[in-house]
């Protein structure tokens, strides 16, 4: 099917603000089946990506689907200015709490919270495989779902309070260690998506300063067993509200 200009706006509903895409295709429409905004919602945001950067973006990059892509940038980027920040990770929900593993592509995220998945079965609910949102609200962090969710499509359209962040590192053995503010900023900025300027990273540091002093951060290192899984929920859902650093090992 070719692009489709529509007479009325198709509109989405992300991180919990309605957003107008103007042109859709059937992988557009495929993709964001699950964020459709209620009926009758006044978009707060209207896409606006000129034809010929989409075609200059295809030519490039060579890559499937260019208006998926730029759709994902345009979007995060005025999300951002909304309070809303993407993050690549891997993010489940368990017990009322969102949890976050967090590591560079290849790590093993999707493979961790498989293992959530498997062990604790349906007492897990997959929020984002790949590229969650966290809202920044004035009494707390939310983390929600987002439509770009990894090659596998895992994730739902649902969002939880923030419970705690993993920073993922392949080992021989299991362990995990609380970080300190400045050792969680370190690990964590590295995997906040989608910075195109100076106003944009400035904001981001503000976020990232109030994410990494008010929700605990830890370094997982972990083999892909259950145990893992085990050895993370232990610790992880512990009081999530202590600011005093911990460490456990099997």
């Amino acid at each position: 099917m070719e692009q489709e200009q529509l007479t009325s706006p198709f509109v989405v509903q992300i991180a919990g603000h309605a957003i107008a895409i103007g042109y859709v295709d059937d992988f557009i429409r495929t993709q964001y089946k699950d964020y459709m905004a209620p009926e009758g919602a006044v978009p707060e945001y209207t896409t606006d990506i000129p034809e010929d950067d989409i075609k200059d973006f295809a030519s490039l990059s060579g890559i499937q689907h260019p208006r998926y892509l730029m759709l994902h940038a345009h979007i995060a980027n005025w999300l951002l200015t909304r309070n809303v920040m993407h993050i690549h990770a891997s993010a489940l929900a368990y017990g009322g709490k969102a949890y976050l593993f967090a590591a560079p592509s290849g790590t093993g995220k999707s493979t961790h919270t498989k293992l959530w998945r498997e062990t604790f079965g349906d007492n897990v609910t997959m929020i984002c495989d790949d590229k969650p949102f966290l809202r920044f609200e004035p009494d707390g962090i939310i983390c929600c779902g987002s439509p770009w969710n990894g090659k596998h499509g895992i994730g739902s359209n649902i969002e939880a309070p923030l419970g705690a962040i993993c920073s993922l590192r392949q080992g021989a053995a299991n362990s995990i260690a609380r970080l300190s503010a400045g050792e969680a900023f370190f690990e964590i900025h590295r995997q906040v998506v989608c910075l195109n300027n100076s106003s944009e990273a400035e904001h981001v540091h503000v976020l990232m300063d109030r994410l990494c002093h008010q929700t605990p951060v830890f370094c997982l290192t972990c083999t892909a067993t259950p145990e893992a899984a085990r050895l993370a929920r232990e610790v992880l859902t512990q009081d999530v509200q202590s600011h005093h650093p911990a460490t456990a090992t099997p």
